[in-house]
C-alpha cells in the first residue's frame, strides 16, 4: 500500500522564492524554444547542406553550396543562429583540410556525418531532460491566503 503525502510549500512575498521560481521557468522555456527551433524562424543549417549533398559529388562543393544557401537565407531574414554559424565554420574547416590534401574527401564526409550525428544526439538528450524535468515537477495547485501562498 502506497501512501501519498501532500507536500506543503509556504512561499512568502519578499522571500525571493517566487522570483527564483519565475526565473527558473523563464530560463527553461527559453531553452525549450531554442531546442525546438522556435528561437529562430529558419530551418537548421544542416538542411541546406543535405540539399546540396544531393546535388554535388564532392565534399568541398557541398560545403560551399550549403554555406551559400544557408547564409543567403538567414542573412535575408536576419536570423542566423550562433549554432548555425558554428556548423558552417565546421564544414568550412573540413573543406579547407580537403583542399590542402590533409584529409580525403571520404574522410571529410565521414567526419561531417559523425558531427551531425553527435549534434542530433545532444539535442535529443536536452529535449529529454527538459521533458523529464517538466514531468517530475507534476501539477501544482497553489492557494493564496493573505501574504502566504500554499502549494500542494
Amino acid at each position: 500500500m502506497i501512501i501519498h503525502r501532500r507536500r506543503r510549500h509556504v512561499l512568502r512575498w519578499g522571500g525571493g522564492h517566487i522570483l527564483r521560481s519565475v526565473q527558473f521557468f523563464a530560463v527553461a522555456i527559453t531553452g525549450l524554444f531554442a531546442l525546438t527551433g522556435c528561437a529562430h524562424r529558419g530551418p537548421p543549417a544542416f538542411t541546406y547542406y543535405d540539399q546540396c549533398a544531393a546535388q554535388t559529388s564532392s565534399f568541398v562543393a557541398m560545403a560551399e553550396c550549403g554555406k551559400q544557401a544557408r547564409n543567403a537565407a538567414c542573412q535575408a531574414n536576419s536570423n542566423c543562429s550562433p549554432g548555425g554559424n558554428a556548423f558552417v565554420q565546421y564544414a568550412d574547416a573540413l573543406a579547407t583540410q580537403v583542399k590542402n590534401r590533409e584529409i580525403s574527401d571520404g574522410e571529410a564526409q565521414r567526419t561531417f556525418v559523425e558531427y551531425k550525428t553527435k549534434l542530433f544526439a545532444e539535442a535529443q538528450h536536452n529535449q529529454a531532460m527538459i521533458a523529464a524535468g517538466a514531468a517530475a515537477s507534476g501539477p501544482t495547485t497553489c492557494t493564496r491566503i493573505g501574504n502566504t501562498v500554499n502549494c500542494y
